[in-house]
């Protein structure tokens, strides 16, 4: 990204994005190359190319990269640049198209309720660092609705990061998450569909063309809807799933803390929770991307479902992995 962010971000100190469809140029590039690296597909949320990797939606950036360049003319040492900028804001103040107002109109268009400061008040640093915190605010607040209305990331509801002050564990929106730095390019990016809702099991592949019992079958037992949780935790139609499932169990048992397995264990037979707990775990992240690499392919190799298949059991899913 260090290589097409200057792309991105040229020029927006100056030319401030009044143009909702130029914008959205600069936009299209940034989804288009945070998805190719993320490995997701076209169709996957926007919010989370961003709040997985820490990143800024360039909207977003330029706007504060544009607030930034105000404080640095309040910060600047020379007296003609601090004159100049009080002549802008006394032209902003008398009705006259100037840079103030135009930020103030690109401010304003943002999601949210972003309150922009009078004219005056944009002399004062303390007033603009405020500025820039609202806008931030607003952007982490937009990218995190948008991640609780969607039943499609389920495995990120609720997800809490460590606080490296020692503090309990508190919800960050945007940051590279860990399971990004796997070292695998092939075991990261299954991992990253897998918890992003863009892998390729039925829930996702048919989700909005053939959204129901008996297009949502599972591939291998053909018992059970597809979701992660049946093929990674509970299925047995297939030998070599069977076979990768009880080799990851046993890495996972060598590499757990004893509180880990008990925590773990204590959800009793719920796949779906059992397999949040085992996404949250970070001394296996390595194994479970591994695990994901694995299921992918066997999912690709057999295919999905074919559409005319007996509908799915009446039966919940049970079972479990320790």
């Amino acid at each position: 990204m260090a290589l097409v962010d200057p792309h991105l971000v040229h020029g927006c100190e100056v030319v401030l994005d009044e143009s909702a469809r130029a914008r959205g140029l600069l936009e299209k590039v940034q989804k288009r190359f945070l998805r190719r690296a993320l490995g997701l597909g076209p169709f996957s949320l926007v919010a989370v190319l961003f709040t997985e990797t820490g990143l800024e939606p360039v909207g977003y950036r330029r706007v504060l990269l544009a607030i930034g360049y105000l404080l640095y003319v309040l910060r600047s040492p020379c007296v003609y640049v601090r004159l100049a900028l009080r002549e802008i804001v006394d032209l902003d103040q008398r009705r006259y198209t100037t840079w103030i107002g135009r930020l103030r109109a690109v401010v304003q268009a943002l999601p949210g309720r972003v309150e922009f400061p009078p004219p005056q008040d944009l002399l004062v640093e303390a007033r603009v660092e405020r500025l820039m915190g609202d806008v931030t605010r607003c952007m982490d607040k937009a990218l995190q609705e948008e991640i609780d209305a969607t039943d499609r990331l389920e495995l990120v509801h609720g997800r809490t990061e460590d606080d490296p002050d020692g503090g309990p564990p508190r919800r960050v929106v945007r940051k590279l998450r860990h399971y990004l730095r796997v070292y695998n390019p092939g075991h990261r990016k299954a991992l990253a569909r897998v918890l992003l809702s863009s892998h390729n099991l039925a829930t996702c592949r048919r989700r909005y063309t053939h959204n129901s019992a008996w297009g949502l079958r599972c591939r291998f037992c053909g018992e059970q809807e597809e979701t992660v949780s049946h093929v990674w935790l509970v299925c047995g139609g297939n030998e070599e799933l069977v076979a990768a499932r009880k080799s990851y169990v046993l890495d996972v048992l060598r590499a757990a803390t004893v509180e880990e397995a008990t925590r773990i264990r204590s959800l009793g037979p719920t796949p779906t929770l059992q397999l949040k707990a085992l996404l949250d775990v970070r001394s296996f992240t390595s194994s479970t991307a591994e695990f994901a690499y694995v299921v992918q392919e066997l999912a690709e190799a057999v295919g999905l479902a074919p559409l005319g298949a007996d509908q799915v059991g009446e039966q919940g899913e049970g079972g479990g992995v320790v």
